[in-house]
């Protein structure tokens, strides 16, 4: 069949309103979706320069990131956790000894 035939079958199965042989068409939506986000020049230069550097788009970057966030809020759980009150002022200090004094 030749591509002109396929037109031609295709316009005479539209013009046909005889609907009763039709087959519901279930198949599941498409599996990604487009978002949009405006970023900072900063972060934006950040993504760019990475996704340049690993020769791939910077949506596949912010992909990435994104699937990272979740997948270690998935991890993490929902559980509520108990933590002794001198295991977070131990931590604490620790962050504060390697990050410096704070700027005022």
């Amino acid at each position: 069949m030749s591509r002109a035939d396929d037109i031609r079958a295709a316009q005479q199965s539209l013009e046909n309103r005889d609907w009763s042989d039709a087959v519901v068409d279930d198949t599941p939506p498409p599996t990604k979706v487009s978002m949009s986000a405006r970023y900072s020049v900063d972060v934006a230069r950040r993504v760019m320069d990475d996704a340049e550097a690993r020769g791939v788009k910077p949506g596949a970057i912010l992909r990435e990131i994104v699937e990272a966030h979740y997948a270690a809020l998935d991890a993490a759980g929902d559980e509520p956790i108990t933590v002794r009150p001198a295991d977070v002022v131990r931590a604490l200090t620790q962050v504060a000894r390697r990050s410096g004094p704070a700027a005022a």
